[in-house]
């Protein structure tokens, strides 16, 4: 049916204004309540997570941000799963535990990707399995701000089951304290339910003891009555498990009588048996279930195989129960529900099953669960009917943001009404075309390619450029030597990183805290998600110090440096002059030589060094024999471990990351067919390695024996699932940045007569790009004669610098205009941009860096021009940087990091809404 129009305008939002408020715009728009359907077009409109309005005609407010998905595009309230694997592993020693809590094992940082992948926006945990009384489950959003309303319920229900699961309860034991012969180690109390009987006669004296019978304490423990008789004055549902038709009988008749609220979970016993379902209709109690669908295991044999069934649901619902449909893998909500419909259930009471009707169940409707003003904005966009086998999902929003999107849907439009391509041009309006990680096109209209996400705003700039700064250092001050690898720092971004990248900060030119010496910095993106185009530049530029403390020796080691790149530079030149001259002769097979060529990546010294070690290490293996039996020396476990998993009778590949430092552990593992990449910590004693880590919130465990270039063991993820691990030592480099490749020495000698390259000088190659125009250098300096004479010699060899800290330079910015590639600087930033001197800023912070947008804003209000301050934050920053042909403009070709604004950024009220880098927005 069609939906009426649905305007309103919350009080407690206030008047509908472009400030914040954002319209989604679909074909067809599922309100699920009272099965109401919008067709033909429809806007759903959001402000503060919240929806304001929806409908087929509703108005979309005056500067709102619309997002248009297209009338293809099939937008549902975000699916809820009634049950999910995500709640604790580990249930109690107690056959009742009220007071254990599913909320205390969840991590609210933690971002549920698979289940945002399949469009569930809500999940109910439970705190474990396998006890009549398991203790509270909780209701959480899959998405959304650790310190906000991601938990919907903190005490969503009683926990429990008197199915098969939970019959085989362990004994109860506590050792006597203190353990005496008299006394002895005590004896194991055997704990109810055995049987279906069982689990009454416990529910029962539950009940009895939650009234106040003291008796039971020792029984069931004595917290377990006072919490229960709190929860049930809370009005707390009892969420309790149950399959046969013995089983659902006994539970009505137990709560019937208590007059006790009841949501049953299992009822697989009602399989065309319309009978029980009426039984559980006429007491008005809830049910929780899905299709006794078995995968391709067998059913067994005889009265009790379990034949897979899908008319549970259908017989259910045909009697009047209201059900949720719950899988235990919540990424299989959509399947199951298809299964229900296959065994009978109409399509949109099948819809109603995974949206509204266990948000009721749970006790959270009146937030999730349908399309409605006053809700939580929760909703997936998806590209056909929604329970259609070939559907999948677009979007995923989450309190009025897109939570997950695929990778494959990465063209994205912006249409604003001020485009700032970051060197001082505007585009009014303005649109800018996004995909595969760059900007395909710019221009006051842009092609829109079929699916294509249209994201419409106030204004839009090139992501911000922290021109100086230590996010990823994590607090270290130790400084950069020329032989490391500074792309091995860092990793795609954490929490933190996601959060200066939110603030704007798209790019962050790090350098070391130290500011003694030459010390070499690194350009990359702190939100990026592949780490081969997340590093934009590694090494960036050197940084040199030419005020001493001494100033009589200032500029002594600066002079020294570029003396040694002028040197370097010459053999480079002769070099290749000769390499162009030289004419190639046919290669002589001969012994393993080293080619030398200019390929080459390591200085020789190196190589000289690492043969000098191999040479060490034969003579160490000739000197002594390993006797029969005995292990090789145990030797630090660093490098990459590459194997298989194998649990039961699948085998999976595994991948292990290890560093180790002073026997203590850090590293990830992956396995085949995870999507998640769990972070690990632990020791080395000896041979054995004993490592820990949080997948979700199980906990992962891993002990395994180290032999050689071998490790072995088992692994656990806390669930009971235990798995044998194999893994042989592929690298002894921790590969926590991309590495260059070792080249084996060739076999061949290189050609007669070859040039031989000068190989790559780590420290002094920055130097040799700047004298070529295509480097950095960024030089300390102060005192305005020192600036003068440290410009000048620079421009001996051709490198305008970057000029960091010049204080002085207003007193000389005549003398310098022009032979500076910029100033950072913080005392007369406004008065050197008024001169005509590039400036930019910096934070010389970690997640200090998201304050940089307030720091700008405020040289505009100390009188440095808006349109400047857009180019010292982009165009300028990324010219000093010389990484301008990646960052720092909107330019056909360039890096797709964006910033959606809600106003001009030439305003200082405007504030960044969106973000994106490298054309995925950042979440």
């Amino acid at each position: 049916m069609n939906a009426p129009v649905f305007l309103l305008a919350l009080p407690l939002l206030g008047p509908l204004a472009g400030d914040g408020v954002v319209a989604v715009q679909a074909g067809t728009i599922h309100l699920v309540e009272n099965g109401a359907l919008i067709e033909g077009g429809g806007t759903i409109v959001l402000r503060d997570g919240k929806i304001v309005a929806v409908g087929a005609d509703v108005e979309v407010p005056a500067g709102a941000r619309v997002v248009s998905y297209g009338e293809d595009a099939v937008i549902v309230p975000g699916l809820v799963a009634a049950d999910s694997s995500y709640g604790a592993s580990f249930a109690a020693p107690r056959t009742a535990s009220p007071t254990l809590r599913a909320l205390d094992n969840f991590d609210p940082y933690t971002n549920l990707y698979p289940a945002l992948r399949d469009g569930i926006t809500t999940i109910y945990i439970a705190p474990a399995r396998g006890r009549l009384i398991a203790g509270q489950g909780a209701v959480v959003k899959t998405f959304g701000d650790p310190d906000g309303e991601r938990v919907l319920s903190e005490s969503a229900s009683i926990h429990g089951s008197i199915a098969a699961e939970a019959r085989s309860t362990p004994g109860y034991w506590v050792p006597p304290v203190p353990a005496t012969v008299d006394v002895g180690l005590g004896v194991e109390q055997r704990q109810l339910p055995r049987t279906t009987m069982g689990a009454v006669v416990a529910l029962r004296e539950l009940l009895a003891y939650a009234g106040g019978d003291a008796s039971l304490a020792e029984e069931y423990g004595i917290e377990t009555g006072p919490k229960l008789a709190e929860l049930m004055e809370a009005g707390r549902a009892w969420r309790m498990g149950a399959d046969s038709p013995e089983e659902l009988r006994a539970l009505l008749e137990v709560f019937g009588q208590a007059q006790l609220p009841l949501v049953i979970e299992g009822a697989s016993g009602v399989s065309g048996s319309s009978a029980v379902a009426e039984e559980i209709a006429a007491a008005g109690v809830g049910v929780i279930a899905g299709p006794n669908h078995r995968g391709t295991a067998d059913f067994g044999k005889g009265p009790q195989a379990a034949w897979p069934r899908y008319d549970v649901v259908s017989t259910l619902a045909g009697a009047g129960v209201k059900v949720a449909i719950a899988a235990r893998r919540s990424g299989d909500l959509r399947f199951v529900a298809g299964l229900a419909m296959h065994g009978g259930l109409e399509a949109d009471a099948a819809l109603r099953a995974i949206t509204l009707a266990p948000a009721e169940l749970l006790g959270v409707a009146d937030r999730v669960g349908s399309i409605a003003p006053g809700k939580d904005a929760d909703f997936v966009v998806l590209n056909g009917p929604p329970l259609a086998a070939t559907t999948g999902v677009i979007a995923t929003w989450v309190d009025g943001d897109v939570a997950w999107k695929p990778k494959e849907s990465s063209a994205t439009v912006l249409e604003v009404d001020e485009l700032h391509l970051g060197d001082g041009r505007v585009l009014s309006p303005g649109q800018l075309l996004m995909m595969d990680g760059k900007i395909r096109e710019v221009g006051t209209r842009v092609a829109h390619p079929r699916g294509a996400t249209v994201v419409r705003g106030a204004a839009a700039m090139p992501g911000m450029i922290d021109a100086l700064g230590h996010l990823g250092l994590e607090g270290s001050k130790k400084s950069f030597s020329s032989r490391t690898d500074l792309r091995r720092i860092v990793e795609p971004g954490d929490y933190t990183d996601r959060r200066v990248a939110k603030a704007g900060v798209t790019t962050v030119h790090m350098g070391s805290r130290s500011a003694s010496g030459n010390s070499l910095t690194m350009a990359y993106k702190p939100a990026g998600t592949d780490h081969a185009r997340m590093v934009i530049a590694a090494p960036a530029a050197l940084r040199m110090t030419w005020t001493q403390d001494n100033r009589a020796t200032s500029g002594e080691a600066v002079r020294k440096t570029l003396g040694k790149a002028a040197e370097y530079k010459q053999k480079w030149e002769e070099y290749e002059k000769a390499i162009a001259e030289w004419t190639p002769a046919p290669a002589e097979p001969a012994e393993e030589v080293e080619d030398g060529g200019e390929d080459e990546e390591q200085d020789e010294d190196d190589d000289k060094d690492n043969d000098k070690d191999e040479d060490d290490d034969k003579k160490k293996k000739k000197k002594k024999k390993k006797k029969k039996g005995e292990k090789d020396p145990p030797r630090p476990v660093t490098g990459e471990w590459n194997g298989t998993l194998k649990v039961g009778d699948e085998t999976f590949a595994m991948r292990l990351r290890l560093l180790e430092c002073d026997l203590a552990l850090e590293g990830t593992v992956r396995i085949e067919g995870q999507d998640e990449l769990v972070a690990l910590t632990g020791r080395r004693e000896e041979y054995e390695v004993t490592l820990e880590g949080r997948a979700d919130t199980a906990r992962i465990t891993i002990e395994l024996e180290l032999d050689g270039d071998a490790l072995s063991g088992k692994g656990s993820d806390g669930a009971g699932i235990e798995g044998e691990i194999a893994l042989q030592r592929t690298s002894e480099v921790y590969p926590i940045a991309e590495r260059p490749e070792r080249r084996k020495p060739e076999t061949v000698k290189p050609p007669k007569g070859k040039p031989k390259s000068p190989g790559i000088n780590r420290e002094l190659e920055p130097l040799r790009q700047a004298m070529l125009g295509k480097g950095t250098a960024i030089v300390s300096v102060s005192r305005e004669d020192e600036i003068l004479e440290c410009v000048a010699e620079f421009e001996k060899h051709g490198i305008r610098p970057v000029l960091w800290g010049a204080s002085g330079a207003t007193k000389v910015v005549d003398r310098i205009r022009g032979r500076v590639s910029g100033v950072l600087t913080r005392t007369s930033l406004v008065t050197l941009a008024r001169e005509g001197i590039p400036v930019a800023f910096y934070s010389a912070a970690e997640e200090g860096a998201a304050e940089l947008p307030t720091a700008a804003a405020y040289a505009v209000a100390s009188g440095l021009s808006p349109a400047g301050a857009v180019r010292a934050l982009t165009s300028d920053a990324a010219a000093m940087l010389s990484i301008g042909d990646r960052v720092g403009r909107l330019e056909t070709g360039l890096d797709a990091d964006v910033l959606l604004l809600d106003a001009s950024p030439l305003e200082l009220s405007s504030r960044v809404v969106r973000v994106w880098v490298d054309g995925e927005e950042v979440r």
